[in-house]
């Protein structure tokens, strides 16, 4: 996507004159500091015209002309160390000549957003140590809101940005992916958005038959994501007519996009013997090529593979060491099994502190067996400072959220 949008700029800004296009005395007029000079020769380092391809030599001359504010070159110095091309891949060396160049170019005050939505570490700018930038989430939402009619690329960051917290922002979402999703080629993972948000209720009447028809319109544009979520409509029937052959077929299409998603979904089949013949070997194949992206669900199941020798030889360290990636990445179920392993010392040490943490992660993710675990701990004081009162409202917690073995415990109090 970065490249894309690089080439694009470069087409826009990077046309030489006449006078220019010969290389001829290019290279002195750019050192006698001509600003065009020196991004044209910037460019053509870059895309290898009239001279050898040269990103090194391509930042050199991009650095030249953005110290000298020019903002075409801070933002394509910006794109140059956002990814590593001719000088040290540095975010925030990125954020830096974004925001310099974000008073003039739309583009550059979208990436400036996107950068200041998630924060940025600390990093070296030349001979400038900068420290890093704090999340301003609200400030970068308002800069893409004001971008967001006329550029595609601010309108998608947008809609995924509200949708990390639809709660707070689900009308607002709905509207926007309405909108989005009624242009005349609407963008993939808008629709994606939007047919979540019909089948899940947010910020306006459920509707999963309308999510199955949106997710079928993003399909066509053979998007992955697109593809492996609606084999999940039809292997569900939540929305289509249940039909598993259809679900199968959708989902090794989807995961020879290499879509995570679907390639976890296939393992799962694997594993199963679930219309497919079983073949726990395959199914760690699949789960490893989704794992390469550090896909949270994908590492809890090699986790759940290790642990229990499915396919594997049983490793309880690496099937630790998978199940804390997974929960590290925000994966509900390995915090539960984290919370599990620090309980027991299975490949750890017994660490009921940890166990508590994590235990306590999942149950505020809404996980009942977690809620239990934790009402256990406070009630016995495992890890945790004894509070028999706050411990029984977790079991009564976990019991109201289905838990049996909570209801069990209540039971017998």
């Amino acid at each position: 996507m970065y490249y894309a949008v690089f080439i694009a700029l470069s087409a826009a800004f990077f046309s030489p004159p006449p006078a220019l296009c010969s290389t001829d005395g290019l290279l002195e007029r750019a050192r006698r500091g001509e600003i065009n000079a020196k991004l044209f020769l910037a460019n053509e380092y870059f895309h290898g015209k009239n001279r050898p391809v040269n990103y090194v030599l391509a930042a050199y001359w991009f650095r030249r002309a953005a110290e000298k504010n020019d903002p075409r070159a801070q933002y394509n110095l910006a794109m140059c160390y956002e990814n590593g091309w001719g000088v040290p891949k540095s975010h925030r060396a990125a954020f830096y000549w974004y925001e310099k160049a974000a008073a003039t170019l739309p583009e550059a005050e979208i990436k400036y957003a996107e950068k200041l939505f998630t924060g940025v570490t600390r990093g070296i700018v030349g001979d400038m140590e900068l420290q890093a930038v704090l999340p301003d989430k609200n400030k970068a939402l308002d800069i893409l809101r004001k971008h967001a009619g006329t550029n595609r690329e601010a309108g998608i960051l947008l809609v995924k940005y509200l949708f990390l917290d639809a709660p707070q922002h689900a009308k607002e979402l709905r509207t926007l992916l309405e909108k989005f999703s009624s242009l005349p080629e609407p963008h993939p993972e808008a629709l994606i958005l939007y047919a979540a948000c019909l089948r899940s209720g947010i910020g306006g009447p459920s509707d999963p038959a309308k999510g199955a028809q949106i997710l079928i319109k993003a399909a066509e544009s053979n998007n992955a994501e697109a593809i492996a979520q609606l084999a999940e409509i039809y292997d569900t029937g939540s929305g289509l007519p249940r039909d598993r052959a259809k679900a199968l077929e959708l989902t090794s299409k989807a995961a020879g996009m290499n879509s995570p998603r679907a390639l976890v979904n296939l393992g799962d089949r694997y594993l199963a013997g679930d219309g497919v013949t079983a073949d726990p070997v395959k199914a760690v194949e699949l789960y490893t090529r989704a794992s390469e992206v550090a896909y949270p669900p994908s590492l809890r199941k090699l986790g759940m593979c290790f642990e229990y020798g499915f396919g594997v030889e049983m490793d309880l360290k690496r099937a630790f060491e998978n199940y804390e990636l997974a929960a590290r990445g925000g994966d509900d179920d390995a915090q539960f099994k984290l919370g599990e392993f620090f309980r027991d010392g299975k490949s750890v040490e017994k660490d009921p502190a940890a166990s508590f943490y994590w235990f306590g992660i999942s149950a505020k993710n809404g996980d009942p067996a977690a809620m239990r675990e934790i009402g256990i701990a406070l009630i016995s004081g495992r890890g945790v400072k004894k509070d028999r009162a706050r411990g029984v409202e977790w079991i009564k917690r976990a019991a109201a959220a289905g838990d049996i073995a909570a209801r069990n415990l209540l039971a017998d109090e």
